[in-house]
């Protein structure tokens, strides 16, 4: 019986960091080395399956027969599932509560939508708007020239989605509604953060560059 073959990875599914087992491989072969005793180099494509939740990984990874003797050598790239990236610039409490709603994307639609809402009051937060709830503080930010009148509706729009993730009653997130979820949040960060930081990083590079 071959022996069973293991990757340690963070699970994109379910966050749990584990060794998942290789339940499939592909080598695209590139080119071959004969000369030197049959030696090949390609991508490798590995399908893993996670031990917690039992969902699967698609990972690729180059590797040369000749030079390579483990994946410490080489570089994975996670193919499947497709991991959100977090926005640039964003402040600490928006980074860290946007990126635990990206754990559980691929989970539970409705938690997702219930964090992708706490990001947004957070945002609210460290924009200091005022207002009783959510909708007011929003208002706030629009009347203040924060966030553009579009941009505003967009973060409503998210807010609804919020409250039917966090309320039985208010109905049911599917997986269909989180890429969605995930666009209109997006929209909100880079417009608020990400513009401004890279800005700000042009800025810097232009004043070193006049120095020079």
């Amino acid at each position: 019986m071959k022996e069973k073959e293991y990757v340690n990875l963070k699970c994109g599914h379910c966050g749990n960091h584990a060794s998942m087992e290789v339940v499939n491989t592909y080598f695209d072969l590139h080119e071959s080395y004969d000369d030197f005793g049959g030696l090949s180099a390609g991508d490798y494509y590995r399908m893993l399956l996670c031990p917690a939740c039992k969902k699967v990984s698609l990972i690729k990874f180059y590797w040369h027969e000749g030079i390579m003797t483990t994946l410490g050598d080489t570089e994975i790239t996670v193919l499947y599932p497709n991991i959100s990236e977090i926005p640039k610039g964003l402040p600490q409490d928006v980074h860290r509560t946007f990126e635990s709603a990206s754990r559980v994307k691929n989970i539970d639609a409705n938690a997702y939508g219930v964090l992708i809402g706490r990001t947004l009051e957070f945002v609210c937060i460290e924009r200091k708007a005022t207002g009783d709830n959510l909708y007011t503080q929003l208002e706030f930010l629009s009347k203040n020239n924060e966030i553009p009148a579009n941009i505003t509706t967009i973060a409503s729009q998210l807010r609804i989605f919020r409250n039917i993730g966090a309320h039985a009653s208010s109905g049911e997130l599917t997986k269909d509604e989180v890429p969605i979820l995930e666009d209109l949040c997006l929209a909100i960060l880079e417009y608020i953060y990400t513009v401004p930081y890279l800005v700000k990083k042009a800025n810097e590079a232009m004043e070193k560059v006049k120095k020079l």
